[in-house]
């Protein structure tokens, strides 16, 4: 049996959150800097970071980051 089979489904769900946090939010975080009104000097920083820590970084960005974009 493959290992997919062998996990309960408490364990798959729990895999697919943590693939959705260390994968697709930190891809997401780096979109959004990319379209987002930043200093070079601040939107290095956020990119480092997510590449750094990818997880963490990602949710560091969406909690303290997104209010760090300049005004328009």
């Amino acid at each position: 049996m493959t290992l997919l089979f062998m996990l309960s489904f408490v364990e798959i769900i729990i895999l697919v959150a943590v693939f959705l946090i260390v994968v697709v939010l930190p891809i997401m975080a780096i979109i959004d800097i990319q379209k987002s009104h930043f200093t070079v000097k601040l939107q290095l920083t956020w990119l480092l970071l997510i590449i750094c820590l990818p997880g963490l970084g990602a949710i560091l960005y969406y909690l303290i980051g997104r209010r760090q974009k300049l005004k328009r």
